[in-house]
């Protein structure tokens, strides 16, 4: 369970709704479009911060569902894994002007001394602009394969806040120091920064609510939030104990995913492979022009027809004239919904595969379109590679009815 973000009691809860529908449709074109690039672009350094801006829209998406009440406790997320999530930090809240800034430590028995593998992967933005005043390193001591029952939004949340404030403690540059190791059920994961710490006399209220250390005014929820976090997720976030070493350390406990087989461990299109990919042609009805022009371009870039239309009127009209195998809907339409368009089309095609986009995250609605025949259903905002995925699932569909005809 995650606990939702703090809200205005006052708040019309359909307003809200509306508000967060507005904004899953701009994240979905900015995920979209980012996607599309990252297919066509081949350097290296654009390619790093593709990936940053498509990390945030994806984080951005996580904490938006926590303002629906319920949102948290309905999302089905997949298991942390440490080291991914510390990369996937790393290029969101990299220094500015520095890359790679991770550092692999080859020296696990002492993680803050010996020599350093500076690794052939790119982990961090680079950009052109000023001289920058320091250097900074993540040195990591944190095997792969380590995973949690926290969620990986969820970690990535926690660990981006101590990061941000570990590099605004060493303006000048420093390390922060990133070891792991299991004790029992849990694993103990800690950072320790090189700058000046914590004074004694702050320790006790570190994480109370809207205290900060930065010395500028806030809402100051960032180590008290993310601790709750993950407490509700079943884990915790501590400030270690004072142990004469500088800079500041912290410690997350996080529950060790069990070692049978779970759902999450699989991708959602299966590992089937076919010779011949679902290429169908697609019909796309969303209202919204930035996202129903997002989606034809993906779609036909993915080697799939488009026929665009932007409510149900037009989409009977299209398909009256094309033959199509896939409809993507979207559920929020002016006029006729998405799931009553869904039946119509049903009832035209039985044969056409229905895929249902909601932006609004009402678990009401999905669980009706899934009960009401549409074949598959995805939430807003939507990306390249879960495009893909919807265009494997429904290859797959397709085959089965063939085989079973």
């Amino acid at each position: 369970m995650v606990p939702p973000l703090p809200s205005n009691p006052s708040q019309d809860p359909a307003e809200v709704a509306g508000v967060l529908h507005d904004i899953r449709q701009m994240l979905m074109v900015i995920t979209g479009r980012v996607g599309l690039l990252r297919m066509r672009i081949e350097d290296e350094d654009i390619l790093a911060d593709l990936e940053a801006i498509a990390l945030a829209a994806e984080q951005t998406g996580e904490i938006l569902a926590r303002l629906r009440p319920g949102d948290g406790q309905r999302r089905r997320a997949m298991p942390g894994d440490l080291r991914l999530a510390l990369e996937q930090t790393a290029r969101l809240a990299g220094p500015a002007g520095q890359h790679p800034w991770i550092i692999i430590d080859t020296c696990p028995e002492n993680p803050s001394q010996g020599s350093w593998d500076m690794g052939t992967r790119s982990v961090g933005p680079r950009r052109m602009g000023p001289r920058r005043m320091g250097t900074w390193h993540m040195v990591l001591n944190v095997p792969e394969g380590l995973r949690t029952v926290v969620p990986q939004p969820l970690l990535r949340e926690v660990l981006n806040n101590l990061v941000v404030n570990a590099l605004e403690a060493m303006p000048a540059g420093g390390r922060l120091l990133v070891a792991c190791h299991r004790q029992g059920s849990n694993y103990l994961l800690t950072l320790r920064d090189t700058g000046p710490g914590i004074p004694e006399d702050r320790r006790a209220h570190i994480f109370a609510e809207g205290y900060t250390t930065s010395g500028q005014e806030g809402r100051g929820i960032g180590l008290a939030f993310s601790r709750d976090l993950l407490a509700c997720a079943g884990g915790a976030l501590d400030l270690c104990p004072p142990d004469g070493k500088p800079g500041a350390c912290f410690r997350l406990t996080l529950p060790v995913l069990a070692d049978a087989v779970d759902s999450c461990s699989e991708p959602i299109c299966g590992k089937e492979e076919t010779d011949v990919p679902f290429r169908p042609a697609v019909l796309v009805v969303d209202d919204e022009v930035a996202v129903r022009e997002m989606l034809g371009d993906v779609l036909d870039e993915l080697g799939c027809t488009v026929g665009l239309a932007r409510d149900a009127q037009e989409a009977m009209a299209l398909f009256a004239e094309r033959d199509f195998g896939l409809a993507i809907l979207d559920q929020s339409l002016p006029g006729l919904s998405g799931l009553d368009l869904a039946d119509a089309l049903r009832r035209k095609d039985p044969r056409l595969a229905l895929v249902l986009m909601s932006g609004w995250g009402q678990k009401e609605i999905l669980d009706k379109a899934r009960a009401g025949g549409v074949d598959l259903v995805a939430e807003k905002p939507l990306t390249v590679e879960k495009i893909a995925e919807l265009l494997d699932q429904a290859g797959r569909l397709e085959r089965a009815d063939s085989s079973g005809s």
